[in-house]
């Protein structure tokens, strides 16, 4: 991972903008900091989940849905907490809070936030799936990073608007642009540069922060750092493939054996995954996005 005082001044400064307008929810912010003291408990969790009605209601919501495989099971807080796990709950918090800060957005000349948010979706869902087969990282985990992936894209709509209406324009233009070459042309970095720094702002894990900066090219970092990065890579393709596009200029590259190979996933499993892939955003817009 790169140190923050390496990045170039525009994406420092689009950052202190961005964290000025939009931060995590309070909550969202004292479930993390719970989680992370190793003396946390199932009944700490519950109490702090139990002072904000609407988390609880959608934890309840999401346990109790086909995306976790036990429909109307619980009616308690407590035992879903033990249910789905501390990390789960982290991450659902999380997932909360992305979803308005994706979809708190004007419209723009060939471009939609909605656009973003449900390719964002669709890369979380097919992370979380990819996972699920390859067995080499948490699908809870691959599913929040699938969804954060490119968060960076806000902080260019939100930081720096201008600019960013620069960047679709190029892309609208000439079809053959891809979106991060015209992010190196008008800010000299790309989205994935804005959504590391975001994430290190927000103190998230460094496995999160690999994910956005090395998405597009996961094979750049150090080989025990690739698998999660890999997983999201190839869910990016397939979210394309499917005309999930972020944003004009998305990139279409071949899914290779290669890639399949180092991820763990066979091609049958690549289609099972894509025939699903509409009921499971289905199911994640009612839990997640309600």
């Amino acid at each position: 991972m790169e140190n923050t005082e390496s990045q170039p001044k525009i994406v420092r400064t689009a950052i202190e903008r961005i964290r000025n307008i939009h931060t995590l929810p309070e909550i969202a912010i004292r479930i993390r900091e719970l989680l992370d003291d190793p003396e946390c408990t199932a009944d700490k969790v519950d109490q702090l989940i139990c002072t904000d009605p609407a988390l609880s209601a959608r934890i309840l919501r999401v346990v109790n849905s086909s995306f976790y495989g036990m429909p109307g099971q619980f009616s308690s807080v407590k035992r879903a907490v033990i249910f789905l796990g501390l990390n789960a709950i982290k991450n659902i918090t999380i997932a909360a809070s992305l979803n308005k800060m994706f979809k708190a957005h004007p419209a723009m000349p060939n471009f939609h936030a909605e656009d973003l948010w449900m390719h964002s979706v669709a890369v979380g869902v097919l992370s979380q799936q990819i996972a699920l087969r390859a067995g080499n990282v948490a699908s809870d985990d691959a599913f929040l990073a699938g969804l954060i992936h490119d968060v960076g894209i806000i902080v260019e709509l939100q930081a720096c608007r201008n600019e960013f209406a620069e960047v679709l324009k190029r892309c609208s233009k000439d079809k053959d642009l891809t979106l991060r070459e015209a992010e190196s042309q008008v800010f000299g970095v790309t989205h994935e540069e804005f959504g590391a720094e975001l994430c290190r702002a927000w103190r998230f894990p460094g496995q999160l922060v690999d994910v956005t900066s090395r998405h597009h090219n996961p094979e750049t970092l150090p080989e025990h750092s690739r698998i999660m990065p890999r997983i999201v890579h190839l869910a990016d393709l397939l979210a394309n493939k499917a005309g999930k596009h972020a944003a004009p200029g998305a990139e279409g590259k071949v899914i290779t054996s290669d890639l399949l190979d180092k991820v763990g996933v066979t091609i049958d499993d690549l289609s099972l995954i894509a025939k699903e892939l509409p009921d499971r955003i289905a199911e994640v817009k009612q839990v997640y996005t309600a």
